[in-house]
């Protein structure tokens, strides 16, 4: 799917793919999972090979800027929600060094792109005013703002694992939602340090067609994806602490079950022993031929498992 905005006489409006090539017109395609045409148009338009932009668009393409003849182009990774095989996907953008194009490229759904869509007029079109450098800008700012959707999401699992866990009501699926966050966590911290070092590429101007009088602008994206880095490793931190605490709750439920199987063992045993030695054919045996015996021994077998009960209570093994 092909969308091109464009920005005409002060205003911005929806174009064709013809109007890319248009000179002194500051145009935005974007595309949403390319077909091999559509590649073949972007690579005679940019002169960077449609095998290579496909490449730059499989899932494990990692953050990077590279240099061309007539475009820059840059892949930063952006948080992906609600699909079964990925947490984030690569986004490839292609700067024009001459005709101020803009072209994005990815393969799913994008979040960021929808809400740019829906920005104002007025605030789309002093972007598009302000020239590729601030459309760059402002889609990185919604980068990092998926980012900030996917940890919201993430907290709220956190919280409820930290309550899950404390209360004692921590299972099998609590430790898979841990599992599943935790991979997430994975992919979000190693594709935003080099979603970092991308910027940090950008901020010692090594793309030609960043401006200079706005690339400090990327110092502030730059520390907000340190901030984010940082919670990623503070979120996965916790849910490491949370599984363990589990496991020693379970190791500590365990003990105490061996501990009371072990005391009821040892209770019944002495009965049974005492029981077991009269049970035998002998002729003789304490106490057979007194009228009282049985209440004696009856007695003895008594007070040895309450003298048991009571000292298994006092070590707190029942």
């Amino acid at each position: 799917m092909v969308k091109t905005l464009l920005f005409e006489g002060g205003a911005v409006r929806e174009g064709s793919l013809s109007d890319v090539e248009r000179p002194g017109v500051i145009s935005w395609m974007d595309v949403e999972n390319p077909s091999e045409e559509e590649l073949a148009t972007i690579a005679r338009l940019t002169q960077v090979e449609a095998a290579e932009l496909e490449d730059y668009l499989g899932r494990g393409q990692m953050a990077v800027t590279r240099n061309y003849e007539n475009y820059s182009l840059m892949i930063f990774r952006s948080a992906l929600r609600g699909h079964p095989e990925a947490f984030t996907q690569p986004f490839v953008i292609l700067v024009s060094k001459k005709n101020k194009d803009f072209i994005t490229l990815h393969r799913h759904p994008s979040s960021s792109m929808q809400r740019i869509y829906r920005y104002p007029t007025q605030r789309l079109t002093g972007l598009f005013a302000k020239g590729p450098t601030m459309l760059l800008y402002a889609l990185l700012d919604e980068f990092i703002e998926s980012y900030r959707v996917a940890l919201a999401a993430v907290e709220d699992v956190v919280e409820e694992v930290e309550d899950a866990v404390i209360s004692g009501h921590s299972g099998d699926t609590v430790l898979k939602q841990v599992l599943g966050v935790k991979k997430a966590l994975v992919y979000y911290r190693k594709d935003l340090a080099a979603n970092r070092e991308v910027l940090s590429s950008l901020q010692k101007e090594y793309a030609d067609q960043v401006s200079r009088a706005l690339v400090a602008k990327f110092r502030l994206h730059y520390a907000d994806i340190s901030s984010l880095y940082e919670s990623v490793s503070i979120y996965h931190d916790i849910l490491s602490t949370a599984t363990e605490v589990h496991f020693s709750m379970v190791s500590a439920s365990l003990n105490l079950t061996i501990k009371r199987v072990t005391s009821w063992g040892a209770i019944i045993l002495v009965p049974t022993f005492v029981a077991t030695i009269y049970g035998m054919n002998f002729a003789h045996l304490p106490l057979a031929d007194t009228p009282y015996g049985f209440w004696i021994l009856l007695a003895l077998m008594s007070l040895s498992v309450l003298g048991l009960v009571r000292y298994f209570k006092k070590q707190d093994w029942l």
